[in-house]
């Protein structure tokens, strides 16, 4: 891929990438859960910490709710769904509600949550 920007800093997200040669998405494992990841969706190259904060999370979790498949997690700025999904995995939360500004993230997103076994609903609030 390659990307053509003339601006002082980084490209939004929707900035266009051109695909030049090769697959079009990397595939990751990170943790229990594997991972599709697109140009201009965010993933934590560093899975070795990514999967230490992970535990962190799933512990704190684990602290609040002592009924998971009744626990809704709010996943903000979400981008391929890895803290979600991770939850989902583990057992500790019974939903979870991704949230990102990046089109490309929300849609690895839910590509990783059907990858790893989960059904999507999309856009409508009485789902929730």
């Amino acid at each position: 891929f390659f990307q053509e920007y003339n601006g002082v800093s980084i490209p939004p997200p929707e900035h266009p990438v051109q695909h030049a040669f090769g697959k079009k998405t990397l595939h990751e494992k990170l943790g229990k859960c594997s991972f599709q990841i697109s140009p201009g969706a965010f993933f934590q190259v560093n899975t070795e910490c990514a999967e230490a904060l992970y535990n962190v999370a799933v512990e704190k979790v684990k602290e609040v709710s002592d009924k998971p498949e009744e626990t809704l997690l709010f996943d903000v700025c979400c981008g391929t769904g890895t803290i979600g999904l991770t939850c989902m995995k583990e057992g500790v939360v019974g939903r979870v509600v991704g949230v990102d500004l990046s089109e490309p993230a929300i849609d690895d997103a839910k590509a990783n949550a059907d990858l790893n076994g989960y059904t999507t609903k999309e856009d409508d609030p009485d789902q929730l």
